[in-house]
């Protein structure tokens, strides 16, 4: 995994070292299971500093995967781990059989203090783990926004490797709990846990660098395209240059008079003390062009004829049909800015990206099939119609129709 050169090499090492913390999982719990620590004392208690790096690992593995880039000062939660290795630098130190005796005392439920901590620190990686899936949250929300087709950025691997975690966590937790209660020996679980944690990460991991997953810094940069921004809105300025034509031609326009209707339509003699952003743009000084960059604003407020223009770009030209589109390919082909499209769906139509697409693909689906050859098969013409999957065609259809494809043919069929 360090030298897998495919994809973000940074997310490549951090899981890596992952990968190395469950193998010393495992290791440390082959060691106290069979009793080989007695021969190999030196190594007794590095896992103890080593696993206080899961949580922040795991956040920093989530954090390079969803456009979320590491900075130095995130060097600041390895802080504690470095903290609690400084404080074991005695015990490190310390003779063989001491260290054989503190192994042996912590078997037998003896070593409280231990314990203790062991409930804090699990809680201490339970922290981040939650935030990582807050993240992810807030992730699979954003991509909706950007993306037509999830399949390769909806990290559904990642989902289940940081839930998975979290629940091995708890699992110590209650663990750690009971046996300062004195319930159960921490032998009986522990060697299963730390095989079962190996497995489970490693196998989601091996399946996620081999699947056509999109790099995270060209997804960063795709997201990063629609971000709200405060600079001033493009429109005015597509407006003075004329730029917009086509299935556009109605965005926000000046008309002859240097005016803009408020329906955001061009006409010659209308609403000449309405749209006056365009004259104004040619006064001198800053509050002039304040003013006429607000007024501009006002006009171009036309949410209906926005909204109705995406539409028509969709029915009309069908950019749905590709299975790869992204936000800012509509964007190139209905020649409106990525971010403004993205705005007039949230705030205007009150869908995301995601849906807004595949809602076509599901109406064009429905007039295929009408005519589609009965030896067709479903799956087919979802593919025709720019699905990428099985089973993104099948969610979609039933969230917009109610209904299973195989119902809806066989009902038009009756």
């Amino acid at each position: 995994m360090l030298f897998w050169r495919r994809g973000n090499r940074r997310a490549n090492l951090l899981v890596s070292a992952i990968f190395l913390l469950m193998a010393l999982a495992l290791w440390n719990s082959f060691l106290v299971t069979s009793g080989y620590y007695k021969t190999i004392t030196f190594s007794i208690r590095w896992y103890d500093v080593a696993r206080l790096m899961t949580g922040p690992l795991i956040y920093f593995y989530v954090r390079e995967m969803t456009a979320k880039p590491l900075m130095m000062r995130d060097i600041v939660h390895c802080l504690p781990t470095l903290l609690y290795g400084a404080f074991l630098i005695p015990f490190f130190m310390s003779g063989s059989e001491e260290k054989v005796r503190f192994v042996e005392h912590t078997l037998q439920g003896h070593s409280l203090d231990y314990l203790r901590f062991g409930i804090a620190r699990s809680f201490y990686n339970l922290a981040y783990l939650i935030v990582s899936l807050f993240l992810l949250r807030t992730y699979s929300r954003r991509i909706r926004e950007v993306f037509a087709s999830l399949e390769s950025v909806n990290l559904l691997w990642l989902w289940l490797m940081v839930w998975g975690t979290t629940l091995l966590t708890a699992l110590v937790v209650i663990g750690n709990i009971g046996t300062l209660w004195g319930l159960y020996n921490p032998t009986q679980i522990n060697f299963s846990l730390a095989v079962l944690a190996f497995l489970w990460v490693y196998g989601l991991a091996f399946y996620a660098l081999r699947s056509n997953v999109i790099n995270s810094s060209e997804l960063r940069s795709l997201l990063a395209e629609t971000a709200p921004t405060t600079a001033e809105p493009r429109i005015s300025l597509f407006s003075i240059r004329g730029a917009h034509s086509g299935v556009f031609s109605s965005y926000a326009q000046p008309n002859g008079n240097g005016n803009i209707n408020d329906n955001g339509s061009i006409n010659g003699s209308e609403n000449n003390n309405n749209g006056n952003g365009y004259a104004a743009l040619q006064e001198t000084g800053a509050a002039a062009n304040d003013t006429a960059l607000q007024q501009n604003r006002k006009a171009s407020s036309a949410p209906e004829i926005h909204a109705e223009a995406l539409r028509r770009c969709m029915e009309e030209q069908k950019p749905f049909l590709d299975n790869q589109l992204t936000v800012q390919k509509f964007a190139q082909v209905s020649s409106v800015p990525a971010h403004r499209v993205s705005e007039i769906l949230n705030k205007e139509l009150g869908v995301t990206f995601f849906d807004f697409v595949n809602q076509y693909r599901v109406e064009e689906w429905k007039r295929r099939i009408i005519d589609a050859s009965p030896s067709a098969t479903v799956q087919e013409i979802a593919y025709q119609v720019g699905f990428h999957s099985k089973s993104s065609f099948y969610s979609a259809f039933k969230k917009f129709t109610g209904q299973t494809p195989s119902e809806y043919r066989s009902a038009i069929s009756a």
